[in-house]
């Protein structure tokens, strides 16, 4: 064999290997370099023992400037205050509790207030174990899943109506999966049972707005584990331009006073996201409510939502919402409420944000407009690994 074979076939047999190892080479004035060594990444830190958490101060004044009903007519002044916390044990474990600070009883007819009847109480308190593979437990007071309106809805008072049907302050048990996903983003399913609390936390102090007991009746206050939801959220779907969508099923039992007629069903869907273009950010929300035997009466209540924001400058903010709110009332005549909201804001100094809005809201028929203002900063803080 002559050496010019030899050699191309050992080139061949050279180039080979190169191809079947994935190695590319690299040429520099005809000499070979070698590809740079791989740096393996560093161990992802994980959090031990230690808190966490944010408060959210808010100072908010509501003047309801004209109403059909005289009584509607007053100003309230009134500071809200709310503190998530988690104190984390290991990698397992963790404690939870939503502790908040505002008006816990309504105010007097036509009466003004200024930071009067404010009460503390746990919304949440909580115990939650990670199992693994995205699956956890919790188990104490928490709030279960269902609609998001009633938190994403922009505007000063656009989550006003939604908050009825967040469900709150119920003890029980929840269980919830999460899997990232290529399609569908981050998808958690969440699965809850539960009652009202009647226990002694739904007292609050400094102004106490009484325990909760089973003879104030309601859906869902039997002091059984007689009520549930399951919840299902997809958070920023690729294939929907990061919007993120959550549906929802709840049941609550029929309350034991003679007042409650029916069990509740709860059916929601919803949408929700934000989109940049040209340096503006348009914040959006849609969300439709249905409830069977709302508030264990036998009448059937809906809830249509939307929303939108737009953020540009880095600081300023304009939004409006619309809530629509019939009501198909058993055996008496049927009313809608609605409420529509108008808002814009500015963030200020050190992380306080003010925002001015106006509402027009009905309510049973009676109309009534609202102007008021939000002074709002969030604080958060980490204790772990430190």
């Amino acid at each position: 064999m002559s050496n010019s074979l030899r050699l191309s076939g050992l080139a061949g047999t050279i180039f080979a290997a190169v191809l079947v190892s994935g190695v590319s080479p690299a040429w520099s004035g005809g000499d070979f370099d070698p590809p740079p060594p791989v740096e393996p990444e560093p161990p992802k830190e994980r959090k031990t023992f230690g808190l966490s958490g944010e408060l959210t101060v808010e100072f908010q004044n509501d003047n309801n400037i004209d109403s059909d009903d005289p009584d509607n007519e007053l100003s309230d002044f009134y500071n809200t205050t709310e503190l998530a916390a988690e104190l984390t044990i290991n990698h397992f474990l963790s404690g939870h509790t939503s502790l908040t600070f505002e008006p816990v009883l309504d105010p007097d007819p036509g009466d003004d207030r200024f930071f009067e009847d404010q009460g503390l109480y746990a919304e949440e308190l909580y115990a939650q174990v990670a199992i693994g593979g995205g699956v956890s437990v919790i188990g104490g007071k928490f709030n279960p899943a269902f609609g998001k309106a009633w938190d994403v809805t922009p505007g000063v008072y656009g989550t006003d109506f939604a908050e009825d049907y967040e469900i709150t302050e119920q003890l029980g048990f929840g269980v919830a999966v999460e899997r990232e996903t290529a399609a569908l983003g981050t998808a958690t399913v969440t699965g809850s049972i539960y009652h009202a609390d009647t226990s002694a936390l739904s007292r609050s102090v400094f102004t106490d707005r009484g325990r909760t007991q089973v003879s104030d009746g309601g859906a869902g206050n039997t002091e059984d584990l007689d009520s549930f939801s399951i919840a299902l959220d997809l958070e920023e779907i690729p294939s929907l331009g990061g919007a993120s969508l959550n549906f929802a099923y709840r049941h609550h039992a029929q309350g034991k006073t003679n007042g409650d007629l029916d069990d509740e069903n709860g059916y929601v869907a919803g949408i929700y996201g934000a989109r940049q273009m040209n340096g503006v950010e348009l914040q959006y929300v849609g969300e439709v409510v249905y409830l069977d035997g709302a508030e264990g009466t036998l009448d059937d209540l809906w809830y249509y939502t939307v929303g939108g924001a737009l953020v540009f400058g880095g600081k300023y903010n304009v939004a409006i919402s619309y809530t629509g709110r019939p009501r198909d009332v058993f055996g008496a005549e049927d009313f809608e409420d609605k409420q529509l909201q108008i808002s814009a804001g500015v963030e200020l100094r050190n992380g306080w944000a003010l925002d001015g809005a106006y509402k027009y809201h009905v309510e049973e028929n009676v109309d009534n407009h609202t102007v008021g203002f939000l002074l709002a900063k969030s604080f958060e803080f980490d204790t772990r690994n430190r």
